[in-house]
């Protein structure tokens, strides 16, 4: 009852009567007159602009477009996905708008569009506060190129292009066009500690060339591959799994001990359950190994063992194998050519990008998926030979 009183309160419901269990029953109250651009800040507007043009991210501009056709209203709601398959996706899709200050979530699946920006201190997400760190360390206030922040943050083009691509939407650095992109940090650890890893040390000497950085590394993340780095980041930024964030949010927290315990689990409340399915993920991506007293030791390096693979896995990557070889294929064409179901679909799909058996991209017709094994290289990976 409380958030509906918080909602009626912003005149966004209205009861429409009783029912005879003495329910009440509401509904969303509908506007007198519909707004218009003229009705949010130019802040507003412009920050939308930003997520709907956006070349670098497809679900920027997904949610870009969510937010300019739900501004007559002021509000979002799961009804406003139109696919009933992706209602749920809200939830992932507000955490951006949200921390911009774009909208307000007031209750449950429903986010107020917010007539000014709300000038709040970001929450940055446990990658984007290494990130941050990482940055600081190496630059300082000092500019920076893309190639200068891989080498910082030890992460792959990708990924680092992800979080420099969010770090700049969220306001925390800027990001100039020259004749290539050249970024400078916003924060600095003095002024914002919240917004930083740890305890970041003092930026290096700047070199002589700032467009090149020397190799520091976090001091969370000494002594540990850059493969293990950019698989935790993967799993931070899923936008489809709380368990993947989950995982990554706990092992990063464990990376200077190097083990990871069920005390850990327990000390933030998370579930027997929970610890169970976490760390048959982790173990299967190859983050960390069992120790014969049942806690796990934190891998240096990525030790991905496709032997490992389950039947069902194995199967589903022999199933790909036979219907498009190394072609490209969508999880449309997943679904009609192997008859599987849409969550099937969706689940086995995540957990072999997830363990680099599939590669995804993201193009102009949505995501696209290639195989990355063969029967011959990896048999361990297939039921038969195919």
């Amino acid at each position: 009852m409380e958030d509906v009183r918080q909602v009626a309160q912003m005149s966004l419901i209205e009861s429409v009567g009783k029912r005879t269990n003495r329910c009440m029953i509401y509904q969303f109250a509908t506007a007198q007159l519909p707004l218009g651009p003229q009705d949010y800040s130019p802040e507003i507007i412009q920050a939308i602009a930003e997520l709907r043009s956006s070349a670098r991210s497809a679900k920027d501009r997904r949610i870009g477009e969510i937010l300019a056709a739900s501004l007559s209203k002021g509000m979002i709601t799961a009804t406003d996905y139109t696919d009933a398959e992706d209602a749920a996706k809200i939830y992932t899709d507000m955490l951006l708008p949200e921390q911009m200050g774009i909208v307000k979530k007031v209750a449950p699946g429903v986010y107020r569009i917010n007539r000014n920006i709300i000038e709040t201190v970001p929450t940055p997400s446990g990658s984007q506060k290494t990130a941050l760190s990482a940055l600081y360390q190496s630059f300082g206030s000092e500019p920076f190129t893309r190639e200068g922040a891989m080498a910082a943050m030890k992460l792959g083009k990708s990924s680092t292009c992800s979080l420099l691509h969010q770090l700049s939407l969220l306001r925390l650095i800027d990001c100039q066009e020259n004749d290539v992109f050249v970024y400078r940090l916003r924060v600095n650890p003095n002024d914002h500690p919240t917004l930083f890893a740890g305890e970041p040390t003092p930026p290096v000497s700047p070199p002589e060339d700032n467009h090149s950085a020397p190799e520091p590394v976090a001091a969370l993340a000494e002594g540990y591959s850059q493969d293990v780095l950019e698989q935790l980041n993967i799993l931070s930024e899923s936008s489809t799994s709380n368990r993947d964030r989950r995982v990554s949010e706990v092992l990063r927290s464990c990376l200077a001990k190097g083990t990871l315990l069920r005390s850990d689990y327990e000390a933030r409340g998370y579930s027997d359950n929970m610890w169970l399915a976490d760390t048959a993920l982790a173990a299967q991506l190859g983050l960390i190994t069992k120790q014969p007293d049942g806690d796990y030791t934190i891998n240096r390096e990525l030790q991905t063992e496709f032997s490992k693979l389950k039947p069902h896995q194995r199967k589903a990557i022999t199933a790909i194998y036979e219907a498009f070889g190394y072609d490209t294929f969508s999880s449309e064409m997943f679904v009609a050519t192997l008859n599987y179901s849409v969550s099937y679909t969706y689940s086995s799909l995540h957990k072999l990008t997830l363990l680099r058996i599939l590669e995804q991209k993201i193009t102009d017709e949505g995501c696209q998926y290639q195989l990355l094994v063969n029967p011959e290289d990896h048999p361990e990976c297939f039921i038969e030979a195919a």
